[in-house]
């Protein structure tokens, strides 16, 4: 009877080791947003919540059975190396090993040994076990929510596109390449604009410096224009560029939409037809049902300038 129990702890063990190397170093969720690339990295935490588990339960079945917290810092010690392992796996497997991939396995794993020690213990330390594993847990999981969260809200204020009011929409906007991006409030200068906050860019000595809005809501086919508000403090004009691909961009020039737009001084509305948008160099019409991307930029500036955005929407 002893054998039979051994070798089934053993294979459960194996089981658990191979399964999970599996899942953290070849699968993959089928999206590549940023919900579902927040998630992939939340799985971490979820799938070392149930190693930790699994090894605490198979050894409280040996003879360390009544020595629970014997059994949870060696679980513990294990799981962190266990994942410190795979993270060298993928630097030599052509993906990049990360801190807070270790973080996550580190939050996954206590949690599994929380609920492990909640079985054991007193009704107190029961509770604060459950209570921490529960946090653990929602904490790993709360960067999928945000996104979840986010995602629902762009498709709710659509055609609004980013107005900076809304922070779940403002998650989807970033700034690369010397391009300082902060919501800020309304300036007093933009005296016509009633929003209470806006989007400050610095566009600075990076090659292109610009601002990003991605993962948009893809189907503009229904409207007409596309229009957005800058205010340009400067006492001379800048040219401000605008770039909108859709999910068949070929990563060609002359495969997107490309417009120069000159900003006075002061106050701008920019009003551009989509059918014009839809029209690209390459011969290939802009499929507005499926639109992917849209970047404003500049070229390098010395000094660097300012410029206030706000209002982005389909019209």
């Amino acid at each position: 009877m002893f054998a039979y129990k051994r070798f089934a702890i053993v294979a459960i063990a194996l089981a658990t080791v191979l399964v999970s190397c599996w899942l953290l170093l070849s699968y993959r969720l089928p999206g590549n947003t940023h919900f579902w690339q927040s998630l992939q990295n939340a799985g971490h935490a979820i799938l070392f919540f149930a190693i930790a588990f699994v090894f605490s339960a198979l050894l409280a079945a040996t003879r360390y059975k009544n020595k629970p917290f014997h059994i949870a810092f060696v679980v513990l010690v294990a799981s962190l190396v266990f994942g410190g392992l795979v993270e060298l796996i993928q630097g030599f497997i052509g993906r990049e090993p990360s801190w807070s991939d270790m973080w996550l396995d580190a939050q996954g794993a206590i949690a599994g040994i929380c609920v492990y020690l909640a079985l054991f213990t007193r009704r107190v330390s029961r509770i604060v076990a459950t209570v921490l594993a529960a946090a653990l847990l929602f904490n790993s999981l709360s960067l999928p929510i945000r996104w979840l969260i986010a995602e629902h809200q762009r498709g709710q204020c659509f055609p609004v596109i980013a107005d900076f009011e809304n922070r779940w929409l403002s998650m989807f906007v970033d700034g690369r390449s010397k391009a300082k991006a902060k919501i800020v409030p309304t300036p007093t200068i933009w005296a016509n604009n009633k929003s209470g906050r806006v989007l400050s860019v610095e566009f600075g000595r990076g090659r292109w410096p610009s601002v990003v809005f991605y993962e948009l809501e893809p189907d503009w086919s229904a409207y007409n224009n596309f229009v957005f508000e800058a205010y340009n403090p400067q006492a001379t004009p800048v040219t401000l560029s605008l770039r909108i691909t859709d999910k068949s961009y070929s990563r060609k020039y002359s495969d997107r939409f490309n417009a120069q737009l000159e900003l006075v001084p002061g106050y701008n509305e920019i009003k551009i037809p989509l059918a014009r948008i839809s029209q690209l160099k390459s011969g290939r019409e802009m499929d507005l049902s499926q639109v992917d991307e849209l970047i404003v930029f500049t070229g390098k500036q010395t000094p660097p300038v300012t410029l206030y955005l706000d209002h982005f929407r389909l019209e």
